[in-house]
């Protein structure tokens, strides 16, 4: 395995983009420098999700706080991903947060505050105390 850096060909189509985030096919060692051959450019997300067995994450984070996410009716939690025997620094993951792990604060924060039914949050102004405090 290369410990060394590697290079986009000028001819490849990612030469100019730069992308943060490449998979390739193949390295070709030439006398000058190794280029990437097959290259693709890829999101960060996608490692993390598509390739588990080369990535790790660390336990949810308290910072961000843990928020609903309609769309995927869930409580998610952020976490730092790591990848590949270098363990590289990717960014910020989400993750899903069970009701164990402190889900329901910030599910009653969502409720109350309007974001999981429309009807609930017409009611916040009648709260003694704002919906965020249920997250803490």
């Amino acid at each position: 395995m290369l410990d060394a850096p590697v290079f986009l060909h000028p001819s490849s189509t990612l030469y100019r983009a730069a992308p943060d985030y490449v998979v390739y096919t193949d390295l070709l060692q030439t006398a000058k420098r190794p280029y990437l051959m097959g290259a693709t450019a890829v999101e960060a997300a996608w490692l993390v999700d598509d390739a588990p067995a080369l990535a790790s994450l660390s336990a949810p984070l308290e910072d961000p706080a843990p928020r609903y996410v309609a769309g995927r009716d869930a409580v998610v939690a952020f976490a730092q991903p790591h990848f590949g025997r270098h363990r590289w620094e990717l960014p910020l993951h989400t993750v899903p947060l069970s009701a164990e792990r402190g889900g329901c604060g910030a599910f009653a924060a969502a409720l109350l505050s309007g974001a999981v039914s429309a009807p609930v949050g017409d009611l916040r102004d009648r709260l003694s105390a704002q919906p965020a405090l249920c997250a803490r």
